[in-house]
């Protein structure tokens, strides 16, 4: 896979490019832009490569339009956000946009890598802890519920058709935590049976 990593700051750009050639993270190769049109252009010509972008000098109304976007022309195209925005809202319009991973700039250095590996490698929502920390208190007005963010990488794979057993192995979780999840999310989406959960979470607007 080739990675594409978008930042408008130079310094960034080849940080980042540094950190990741001195890690054991795999990628054919890593093509840097300094404009996310010219990064979207390149993805348009090519195949198996996925999206880091640092959002530090894109602005709110635009991102949205962005991921908007690539949902609808690249929707096989991985993407992690590196971000300064610790706004619960906003996280939740990436997630919803299709993003699999978000990284808080302040978490790069320890979880960027981790992320990355996690989000385009095995295909898994990752979330460095600072979202994490975050989203445990953002209210999505599910039946006045609150869902946490292992709930959310529980809810990802199951719109995969993935197994309790395949989930557990993947998040590193219990098959007990698995179902503690599965409960959750029918009680916050307000459904009856684990195979309804899907829909119900379409409707809701959170996949």
């Amino acid at each position: 896979m080739e990675l594409v990593f978008v930042s408008r700051d130079c310094l960034v750009r080849k940080g980042i490019q540094a950190m990741i050639h001195e890690s054991d993270l795999l990628f054919d190769g890593i093509v840097l832009f300094s404009s996310v049109q010219r990064a979207v252009e390149h993805l348009a010509r090519v195949d198996g490569a996925g999206l880091l972008l640092d959002d530090q000098h894109e602005r709110l109304m635009e991102m949205g339009q962005l991921m908007a976007g690539l949902q609808q022309n690249h929707p096989n195209v991985p993407i992690v956000i590196l971000s300064n925005r610790l706004s619960g809202e906003y996280i939740w319009q990436m997630i919803q946009g299709g993003v699999k991973g978000y990284v808080y700039r302040n978490d790069a250095s320890d979880y960027l890598l981790h992320c990355l590996e996690t989000a385009m490698f095995r295909d898994l929502l990752s979330l460095s802890p600072g979202v994490e920390g975050v989203l445990r208190a953002v209210d999505i007005s599910l039946n006045n519920g609150m869902i946490k963010p292992y709930d959310l990488k529980v809810l990802r794979m199951l719109t995969q058709g993935a197994s309790n057993v395949e989930i557990a192995v993947a998040l590193t979780m219990s098959t007990r935590t698995v179902g503690r999840a599965k409960e959750r999310l029918m009680s916050l989406l307000g459904v009856e049976t684990p195979n309804l959960i899907v829909d119900a979470a379409r409707r809701k607007g959170l996949i």
